[in-house]
């Protein structure tokens, strides 16, 4: 699966369910960045705490090498947690970070992330669609 291919998989995906996909390559990486639509609502999209909380997808074809990290409030982790569960690509809850939203509440945004290699099209694809409907939570 070459990048435009990878691009029109994390977008059929994701592109109507997540806030302010971008895509781009860099070094043979093929990179989909978005905000998870309830970061997006707690967090708006403007302020600098949530430029740090962007989620995203890496492909690189040459190493079929995948990873991804995904950023949820964590009033939605288990509910993510249960939307990632059928991913053929396990995904690990592997931090978390306090953030002051601009109303002035404070949330726990948690990181959801797997990082894997030879990689079968059919596992990134299947990963994509468990990760659509996380992003649906």
């Amino acid at each position: 699966m070459d990048c435009a291919a990878f691009f029109e998989a994390a977008g059929g995906q994701l592109g109507e369910t997540v806030a302010e996909p971008s895509q781009q390559t860099a070094g043979g990486q093929c990179v989909y960045e978005f905000y998870h639509p309830r970061v997006r609502d707690h967090l708006g999209t403007e302020g600098l705490a949530t430029s740090f909380n962007r989620s995203g997808v890496v492909w690189v074809p040459t190493g079929r090498q995948f990873a991804v990290t995904l950023r949820v409030p964590e009033r939605y982790g288990e509910a993510v947690e249960e939307a990632l569960d059928p991913a053929p690509l396990a995904f690990e809850r592997t931090d978390h970070r306090g953030v002051s939203a601009p109303d002035g509440e404070m949330l726990t945004v948690l990181h959801f992330s797997l990082r894997s290699g030879g990689v079968s099209e059919e596992d990134v694809r299947g990963t994509l669609s468990a990760l659509g409907t996380a992003a649906a939570v």
